[in-house]
Order: C-alpha cells, then structure tokens, then sequence
C-alpha cells in the first residue's frame, strides 16, 4: 500500500528535497504516549471486567489491539516481546520469518515506518488519542512552556493522517 502511495506521489510531485527533523525525540516522544495509552487502556479494560460491563471491555480490548498494530511500527522490539509475553514464551511466527527478523535489526526501519505512519488508518485514531491523553496527564510545563514537546506531538499527529501517508521518504528508499 505505501509503495503505491509513494508512486502516486512521486509522479504528481517528484522528492527533490532534503529535510532534517528531530528524529529520535519524534520515535522516543511517539513510543512514551503509545506506552501510556496503552496502559490507560489496559486500566479501563480491568475496571470494565471488574463492572462486568462488556461493551466497555470490549472497547478497550479492541483498542489495546489498535495500539499493537501502531506499536509495531515505532517500536518493534517492545512489539515483539509484548507477543512472546502473551503467547508464553517465543514467537516462532516472527522470530523464524526472515524478512521480519531483518527488519527488527533494521537501525532504519522505525523511520521508514515513521514516515508512512498515515498508511496503517489506525494511526489516524491512536496517535490523536494518545497524543490527548499525554496533553491531560503532564502536569506543568517544564521551563513555563510546553512548546516542544507541542511541536512534535502536532507533527506526529501529521505523520498520522492517512493522506499525509508518503509524503516524506527515508533517503535510502
């Protein structure tokens, strides 16, 4: 899907330019409000099956798997240990796969998938819900202000919407 996308995009607008952003703050900041979602989520699951409320359970057990398929693609190697923990041990379906054991080695691979985040529709979702809870649950600002973190929560929120889904290209593609 984003290979087509990419196409699409390449013969409407050539990727002629070259663009420096803050890269490991975007993976650290994307992989801290993923992380706290997800426990926000696993929280509600709990008080949903302790209320014997199904629909609530259901809700956040489908989200927690909405957030597993986003986690893949900024954090790999948690992604990978969170399924061996729920399978009980290894995970032969990924770890014996070749091309996805290159990829979990791959320094590059969270950027690529960074970048294309939009293309998973799911970010569309996760990434604004995490991206709000995180902005709920802070606390004070650091140094009076907030504006960093802001910028970079607003151009994750961007990388997450689907049309904006290869418009930037790791520079090995």
């Amino acid at each position: 899907m984003a290979s087509a996308l990419a196409q699409n995009l390449a013969l409407a607008a050539p990727l002629t330019g070259t663009l420096r952003y803050p890269l490991d703050s975007l993976i650290s900041l994307g992989r801290l409000i993923l992380v706290d979602y997800q426990a926000h989520l696993k929280a509600q699951e709990t008080t949903a099956n302790a209320a014997d409320n199904d629909e609530a359970m259901w809700e956040a057990t489908d989200s927690l798997n909405d957030v597993s398929e986003i986690t893949w693609l900024l954090d790999r190697h948690r992604w990978k240990e969170e399924q061996e923990k729920a399978r009980g041990g290894s995970f032969p379906e990924y770890t014996e796969n070749k091309e996805a054991m290159e990829d979990l080695n791959d320094p590059r691979q969270t950027e690529k998938s960074l970048l294309i985040m939009g293309g998973n529709h799911k970010a569309e979702y996760v990434i604004p819900a995490a991206i709000k809870l995180r902005r709920e649950k802070r606390g004070e600002a650091p140094e009076g202000s907030w504006k960093n973190e802001d910028a970079l929560l607003d151009f994750l929120e961007f990388l997450s919407k689907n049309n904006h889904a290869c418009l930037f290209r790791a520079t090995d593609d």
